[in-house]
């Protein structure tokens, strides 16, 4: 049911993207011998705000194979063009408005616009609007999976950044009754909430500041649950033994 019903949901503020010739022609002039392939452990420490030219970062849930992360883009500045060799992102817009950019295109990005993009297809998101604010859903969890292929700030072929901040922000801890599991409760600078919420909770007690809800753990991975928008008026097609990410405005 849910399957079925989650790209009606989403209506036309749903844009697929894949890699197509374009992108497989930049991964074999990008990759060679020298090229980094770079793994995420459950060692590395990503639980601070990462510094950026176009804004920052921050990491507000990790499982074993999901990663969630809450991107500002401020106005006018935008992130590489880049790609994801191994594994699949979805781009949730949360508020503000921008442009997002393939290789074969570029598409208008509203709240409430989200953008799949499969392994190897190049992407870059620009601002349009004083802040534009992204929740980045990757999985598998992989954040050291990058490849650029060009940016406006010099950072072609270069690695994830190192320089981090703890300016404004909320701690990302772990959640001692979920196995390898951190979370964030408030976003940098407090605009948005996080919280853990059963299918059940959400289908009987909506709350209306809900903007999506995003599936967690390993049975929503291995079966492919989509990310579910929140949309006024209508039940939210959860399945009730599900266990999601509930994304909220502040």
């Amino acid at each position: 049911m849910t399957t079925a019903l989650a790209p009606q949901l989403m209506q036309d503020r749903h844009i697929v993207v894949d890699a197509k010739a374009a992108d497989f022609a930049a991964i074999r002039d990008l990759v060679t011998s020298e090229t980094p392939i770079l793994h995420e452990s459950h060692s590395d420490d990503l639980s601070q705000v990462v510094v950026k030219p176009w804004g920052h970062e921050s990491r507000v849930y990790a499982d074993p194979v999901y990663d969630l992360w809450h991107l500002c883009i401020v106005d006018g500045a935008e992130t590489s063009m880049h790609a994801h060799l191994r594994k699949t992102t979805e781009l949730l817009c949360l508020s503000g408005s921008g442009v997002f950019d393939t290789l074969g295109g570029s598409y208008e990005v509203t709240a409430g616009t989200v953008m799949t993009i499969g392994p190897g297809a190049f992407h870059r998101t620009r601002s349009t609007s004083a802040e534009l604010h992204l929740i980045e859903v990757e999985h598998p969890r992989n954040k050291f999976d990058l490849l650029r292929l060009g940016d406006r700030y010099d950072r072609s072929k270069t690695t994830y950044e190192s320089k981090v901040t703890t300016a404004g922000e909320s701690k990302l801890k772990e959640l001692r009754q979920v196995p390898h599991t951190q979370l964030r409760r408030i976003s940098t600078a407090g605009k948005f909430e996080f919280t853990l919420r059963t299918g059940m909770d959400i289908f009987y007690t909506p709350r209306p500041n809900e903007l999506f809800y995003v599936p967690t753990g390993f049975e929503a991975f291995i079966s492919r649950h989509p990310v579910l928008p929140s949309v006024p008026g209508v039940k939210t097609p959860v399945l009730t033994d599900q266990t999601y990410l509930a994304i909220s405005a502040r």
